[in-house]
């Protein structure tokens, strides 16, 4: 809502601030969820080429473009790295299974599903029905459309619903051949997540409906209680899972679908092998317990202690990745990659101290200083800008 509030103003106005306003609002999109985003800021650029014919000023697609520019060095510490070394991991995995084949939305889910957190088309489903509420709201709207109510003739009331009528086109399985078709659409994984986005525009839906009627906060109210009303079961956990503690200390797996966060040399039969038989490998390898001393074990830092008489080669099983670094007495060491993908070294005979670092690559803090001197900057010209009087921008 944020934003495009900011690219309103914008059209009337063309203040730097309210360019400042949506550029914040597209990086803290992208860093709350970047595949959402991409689906925010393609409704936020069809809005803007909206409000361009509807605007004599033309600038103000400049000044758009200019605001999602800015989002994306502000975020670009999140985003920059991730795309860099996404060719590094098996990010194809995801548009292989197609797994948006199988969470396609029913037309029936879509106007009522019960609230459940399993997996879609489940017998416990995620929720996935538009809400009551809003579907009243669409329905009015496209009634008084068809019969050609003045309350309802706006090209901006069009706008909203046609992009409502689009995403819910593209969440039932109708839109399937786009999604076999076009691998920008296979980056949102599943269907369903254009909901996030119809609730947004149904929401503004909503106002324009309300802001035509003459008791519009009577209408309001009536609305906020509906959605209240039928939105109830949310305010509450839908089921219990209980496990012990246990289960949760021993748990080998992880949040992703078929290992597509693993990097590529990564030998993934070796680890859904061991995944399956439920196998343990101890952090490090190659050394008796007798020879090696764990004196810090964190989650981006490994620190032990050595004592062998003669060479060894060790297996830290930790992925090999660049991010990570191997220092033995201080000294950066170079490490291999072993079987399963993990990182190995020569360790010489004697006592040692060794280091598994885990630290941001050149691309990394190439990343994190454009994203600060963004930042900075922005902030800079905007104090400059509140201290005189004149927009510099109007």
């Amino acid at each position: 809502p944020l934003l495009f509030w900011s690219v309103n103003e914008i059209g009337d106005k063309h203040g730097y601030r309210r360019i400042l306003v949506a550029a914040f609002s597209i990086a803290a999109m992208l860093l709350s969820h970047t595949v959402l985003a991409l689906g925010f800021i393609a409704l936020f650029l069809a809005y803007v080429l909206y409000l361009s014919f509807n605007n004599p000023r033309k600038k103000v697609i400049v000044y758009s473009l200019v605001s999602v520019i800015l989002g994306l060095l502000i975020s670009s510490f999140f985003w920059l790295p991730a795309v860099w070394e996404s060719r590094k991991i098996h990010s194809e995995i995801l548009t292989q299974l197609a797994v948006y084949r199988t969470n396609f939305v029913p037309l029936v889910r879509l106007l009522y599903s019960r609230w459940g957190w399993g997996i879609v088309n489940s017998n416990n489903s995620l929720a996935t029905h538009i809400g009551l509420p809003q579907l009243g709201v669409i329905l009015t709207v496209l009634c008084g459309i068809i019969f050609r109510n003045s309350n309802f003739h706006s090209k901006k009331i069009y706008f909203f619903l046609a992009s409502t009528a689009l995403l819910l086109f593209f969440t039932t399985s109708y839109s399937s051949f786009l999604w076999d078709r076009i691998s920008l659409l296979q980056l949102f994984i599943y269907p369903w997540r254009f909901l996030a986005i119809i609730c947004f525009t149904a929401a503004i839906l909503t106002s324009l409906l309300v802001s035509r009627f003459k008791h519009s906060k009577i209408l309001a109210i009536a609305l906020i209680a509906m959605t209240i009303i039928a939105g109830r079961n949310s305010l509450q956990f839908a089921s219990y899972y209980t496990n012990n503690n246990s289960v949760y200390k021993n748990y080998q797996g992880t949040t992703d679908i078929a290992g597509e966060f693993l990097p590529r040399h990564a030998n993934l039969n070796e680890i859904k092998l061991c995944y399956l038989t439920k196998c343990r490998f101890p952090k490090i390898e190659g050394l008796t317990e007798d020879e090696y001393n764990i004196t810090s074990d964190k989650s981006n830092r490994l620190v032990f202690e050595t004592h062998t008489d003669t060479y060894k080669k060790i297996v830290v099983n930790i992925f090999s990745f660049p991010c990570w670094k191997i220092y033995i007495d201080r000294l950066l060491t170079q490490n291999e990659i072993g079987y399963r993908g993990t990182m190995e070294f020569n360790l010489p005979r004697g006592n040692h101290l060794v280091e598994v670092k885990f630290s941001e690559t050149p691309v990394w803090r190439l990343a994190d200083m454009i994203s600060l001197l963004t930042v900075i900057t922005l902030l800079a010209v905007g104090f400059h800008t509140i201290i005189k009087p004149k927009d510099h921008f109007e």
